[in-house]
Parts: structure tokens; sequence; C-alpha cells
């Protein structure tokens, strides 16, 4: 038996056979793996014994390797992005959306018919997009805002970056041609969710990234360990702690007026900045203390103010005093509060799964001794 030490990674087998021919076929990614191969070559799986561990690491996002300074770069961008979103939602204004004013969505939604950049689209734009407005602007403002808290956090965050290249294509049609419009400001914004598609940015300090591990031993014969508690192995549990920090540190945004301007991103006041307050605190405790149930309150009560700033988003009361961009922040946070929460974050246990057509003389000779 020999020791081996395999850096595994995609586009480099001719340094997997050399130093582990046997972990040459093993490939899991950007994954380091230490195990004792036999000296002879064979099945990875077939050869290990009870003895021998395999530790995998968490799997970073297409391209980046270890490179911190890389991956923080993919995290600004998503983060940027997603501010984009969120400050922009916030002049979708419900029950008309500026209909009966000619104003704010109507009137750039109008603009795909007044100078139409896609004959097909334009057309689809006035027959059926303006016959039903409300129900349109309801989609765009809960799709806008969907893309903000989501992209924030960086949970499920290829599938809305797909979502985002179609609303930014969408975006394109109806306003390309429109006077003093920047055309390459659109051409960004699709070039900016196909970056996010395709480095998987939510892997880079994002929720994505804390879900996934327990999903890397899927498929290749590696179970996790049943007595791995549902919060990290460290003595903060630093997901929890990171999104009630966000939530405290988004109060500075109670100093903006929520409108436009390039750096007010987010409307927080009154009550609603209590409540931000309040339940990062109790997350930020959470994190510190790993208490689940706290976290799980803090999450649950994040979602509940958002569902309600978003239900008075169309009444003449307002509790919270927020609009959109604070549904797009409350429910972002919270939603990843309660995913990394209640999703069991179990390490990947060394001990393959094994079957009868795995076995070795190897492993019997391992087992009588």
């Amino acid at each position: 038996m020999r020791a081996c030490t395999a850096d595994l990674r995609a586009g480099q087998p001719a340094i997997r056979s050399a130093i582990c021919p046997a972990a040459a076929t093993h490939r899991t990614g950007s994954v380091r793996i230490a195990v004792l191969c036999p000296s002879g070559s064979g099945s990875l799986m077939g050869h290990m014994s009870r003895e021998r561990s395999a530790t995998i690491a968490t799997a970073g996002p297409l391209g980046t390797g270890d490179d911190r300074l890389v991956r923080a770069g993919i995290c600004a961008l998503r983060v940027g992005v997603a501010l984009m979103w969120i400050q922009n939602v916030a002049w979708k204004v419900p029950p008309d959306f500026g209909e009966r004013e000619n104003t704010g969505l109507y009137l750039f939604t109008r603009w795909a018919v007044d100078f139409p950049v896609f004959p097909p689209f334009a057309w689809f734009v006035e027959n059926v997009v303006l016959a039903a407005f409300p129900l349109f602007g309801w989609m765009t403002l809960l799709m806008e805002a969907g893309l903000g808290a989501f992209l924030l956090i960086g949970l499920a965050t290829r599938f809305w970056a797909v979502v985002g290249i179609v609303q930014s294509l969408a975006i394109t049609l109806s306003v390309l041609n429109a006077p003093n419009e920047w055309h390459w400001a659109y051409y960004l914004m699709i070039l900016a969710h196909t970056a996010i598609f395709a480095t998987a940015a939510g892997r880079a300090y994002g929720v994505d990234g804390v879900l996934r591990p327990p999903l890397a031993g899927i498929g290749q014969g590696i179970r996790k360990d049943p007595r791995e508690a549902v919060m990290t192995r460290t003595r903060f549990d630093l997901p929890v702690l990171t999104l009630g920090g966000a939530a405290l540190l988004s109060s500075v945004f109670t100093f903006s007026s929520g409108g436009p301007a390039p750096v007010e991103f987010i409307h927080i006041r009154g009550a609603g900045l209590a409540l931000l307050l309040i339940f990062g605190a109790a997350a930020v405790a959470a994190g510190i203390t790993r208490l689940r149930l706290l976290a799980i309150i803090a999450g649950a009560g994040l979602v509940l103010a958002a569902v309600l700033q978003l239900v008075q988003a169309d009444q003449n009361v307002n509790w919270l005093s927020g609009d959109a961009s604070t549904v797009a922040l409350m429910g972002g946070l919270g939603i990843g509060l309660l995913a990394v929460t209640l999703t069991r974050r179990h390490s990947i246990s060394a001990h393959p799964v094994s079957t009868t057509q795995d076995r070795t003389p190897d492993d019997e000779s391992d087992r009588s001794a």
C-alpha cells in the first residue's frame, strides 16, 4: 500500500494520473482528496477499505480555484447587480404602475410600441401586455424583487441569472431605440447576468456555496455522516452571522430617500427599520450562540415583514414605511436565513457506499486483520 494525495482539478488529467492513477477516474471538479491507494491501478471505490478516508472540500465557482480575490470579485458583481434590481423595483408602484398618468413602468413599456426595436415584440406588447397592464406590472414587480433578493444572498443563482437575462432582453427590446438611451447599458446588463450564470456566482460567498457541499457526494458513492449537526462545525455559524450582519449593515439606507439617486438603493424607514434591526440582531446572536431556533425566528420574521410590505404596496396604509425595495431586501435576507438554517449542512463523510461488487481480496484481508 502507498499513500498518495491528489489535487483533483478539472483540466489536469495528466497530473491526476501521475500522482494517483486510481484517483484519476474520480472527477469531482475543484476538489482535494487524500486517500490511501493500492500500488496497482484500479477502481478507487473498489480498493478503499474502512481505514481509508477522503476529504472533499467545498467546490468553488467555475474557474475560480482557490483565488480569494477572484471569488470576491464574482461576489461583488452578483451583489452589485442585485442592488441594481432592488433600486429599480422601487419605482414600480401599484396598482396601475403609471398607466393613468403615462409615467413609470407604463411609459417605458409603451416605448416598445412607440420606438419599436423588434416588430413582433412591439405587436406583443401592444396587444397583450398593455391590454392587461396591471397584471403585467405585478409580474414585473415580483420578478425584479425576486432577482434582487436571490442574487443578493446568492441562492439559486444560476436560475435567477437566466431570469435576469430574459428580463434584461425584454427591457432592451422595449427602450433600445428610445431617445437619450445608452444602448451599452442594456448590453452590459445581459453580459453581467451571463457572467453570473457562467461562474455560478452564488458559490462565491453566497448561500449556494453553503448549501452545495452536502450535495457534492451524490452520485459519487459517498454518503453524509448522519451524526453531523445541522450547523457548521465551527465556533460560530458564519452563514447565519453574515446574513444577520448584512441586515444590520443595511440599516444605513435609512439615511437615503429611497429614490433613484445614484447611491440610494433601498427605502428603509420607521417600523421597517426597527424590524430589520431586531431580526438582524437576533440572527447575529443566533450565529454567535449557534441557537438554531433563534435563527429560524429571525428568518421567518424578515420574510413575514416582507410579505406585509408587499400586500400593502397598493394600499393607502404603509405600516413599515417601505416599498418594493424593502420587500426585496427583507425577503432575501429572511429566505437566506431559513435556507442555511433548515437545510442540513453536513460535511461529506469519508465512507463510501459499499456494495458487494466493490469488495476485493485486499478488503477481505484488511477485514481479517
